[in-house]
């Protein structure tokens, strides 16, 4: 079974400053790749709210 789907973000103003300001600029950039291309985050499973 393949599930796709949409998500939406809501991200606090007050926390874009500093090195997370680079979230205004994505455009177009998944924010999964911008968030797992450090090495403080990893991946682990997901879990679906249906």
């Amino acid at each position: 079974m393949v599930v796709h789907g949409y998500g939406r973000t809501v991200i606090p103003e007050e926390t874009l400053t500093g090195p997370e300001s680079e979230l205004i600029n994505l455009g177009s950039v998944p924010l999964g790749k911008y968030l797992f291309s450090g090495n403080n985050l990893t991946r682990d499973y997901i879990n679906l709210g249906i």
